[in-house]
């Protein structure tokens, strides 16, 4: 099985696994050729931190809307972390339902990972979990899990499993909708392949 350091002869030279997906015309392959800049984007504030990235909200120059950028940086990540970061384009890429995270794009930026995302804009289910000071309404959490579950039933249907859902990878937005994100360790099977997770260690 090939890991990101695996060394592979591609004809312009020999190249590491990691290297050769990090080139920029193989992440603009994720999105039909298109390719972007950071100059594209007006940074406005870090909005989560993961072990292997950070989220930061733009706002989009050209129309002013705003999206979510999950900066990894790949150079401090090991081969198994790389994997991981690449994996989770992969998997938003075959993902398109309103109650998971909506994926856009992909680049690079002087050696960071760039993945362009929808913005959730009411937190996480965590953090509106934290703060609730009364029992929150029956009518409001049968709303959350349906589409909890709708969202579930959709990754389910393309043979995706996402391996660490969790309130904090829920996200709210102000018009009440829910949606799942952060697939780092999701897993595409097959029927003849089975996936295990271990507490919440990546396995296989």
């Amino acid at each position: 099985m090939l890991g990101m350091d695996t060394i592979l002869d591609v004809g312009d030279g020999k190249q590491t696994v990691g290297e050769f997906y990090f080139k920029s015309d193989k992440l603009r392959s994720f999105n039909n050729g298109s390719y972007q800049t950071i100059d594209l984007f007006e940074k406005i504030r870090m909005v989560g931190k993961g072990a292997f990235g950070t989220a930061v909200l733009y706002k989009k120059k050209d129309d002013n809307s705003l999206v979510v950028l999950k900066e990894i940086n790949m150079s401090e990540l090991n081969s198994q972390e790389r994997q991981m970061a690449m994996n989770e384009t992969r998997v938003l890429a075959m993902l398109n339902h309103p109650n998971i995270i909506c994926y856009y794009d992909t680049f690079e930026d002087n050696g960071v990972l760039m993945i362009e995302m929808e913005y959730a804009d009411d937190g996480t289910l965590a953090q509106f979990l934290a703060k609730s000071e009364s029992a929150i309404e029956e009518k409001k959490i049968f709303s959350m899990f349906s589409q909890i579950v709708s969202g579930l039933a959709h990754m389910h249907d393309q043979k995706v499993l996402h391996r660490d859902l969790k309130t904090a990878n829920i996200f709210l937005t102000k018009e009440g909708v829910v949606k799942i994100g952060d697939f780092g360790v999701s897993k595409v099977i097959s029927s003849r392949i089975a996936a295990n997770t271990v507490l919440g260690w990546y396995i296989g």
